[in-house]
């Protein structure tokens, strides 16, 4: 949560937010005038806290000759659920190249065709090198997917420890944009 005081007028504040907000390109979705702005900022594709793809609630209140704001950020329920397809997508890819590898590694040791010994076959003959090559490529497909699942947690613990990042640095704009105008 981000919250700063200022000393104007109520319309003054919601104006300079609100023309600050759409000069950083964010989308407007809701506007209660002149005590609230929801805006989406973002992209489905950002990786960072700034860039990750959030929706913003600024709230303004009088408080005696002041004005406060409030600015709440929260990834989009969109950015979520991309993010949460990913990850199911890479566990369901997980889960077939262990499958793969340990099918052709039963074969190789066993001789018992499985459901992927065919990729372990030249004309329909067990061939070793074959398995010994596709068994190493989908270990090295499965460590890569879980390198970049590791990976993206990373880049969502981050975005959600500094959600509030662009809200922070907007309401620093607008405290220098209301100082400028007097």
């Amino acid at each position: 949560m981000s919250e700063k005081i200022f000393e104007t007028k109520i319309d003054e504040a919601y104006q300079a937010l609100k023309s600050l907000l759409t000069d950083s390109k964010c989308r407007l979705i809701s506007e209660k005038e002149p005590t609230g702005i929801s805006v989406i900022q973002g992209s489905l594709w950002g990786t960072s806290p700034e860039t990750a793809q959030k929706k913003i609630n600024f709230t303004l209140t009088q408080e005696k000759s002041n004005i406060k704001i409030i600015g709440k950020s929260a990834l989009t329920p969109s950015y979520k659920n991309f993010t949460v397809i990913g990850y199911v997508l890479s566990i369901l890819l997980i889960v077939i190249f262990l499958w793969i590898s340990l099918d052709l590694r039963l074969y190789a040791s066993t001789g018992s065709a499985g459901i992927w010994s065919w990729l372990g076959q030249t004309s329909g003959i067990m061939d070793i090198d074959k398995i010994a090559i596709f068994s190493r490529i989908t270990e090295i497909f499965t460590a890569f997917l879980v390198a970049t699942m590791i990976f993206e947690s990373a880049i969502i613990w981050n975005i959600n420890r500094k959600i509030h990042y662009f809200a922070e640095k907007k309401l620093d704009s607008l405290t220098v944009t209301l100082q400028n105008r007097f």
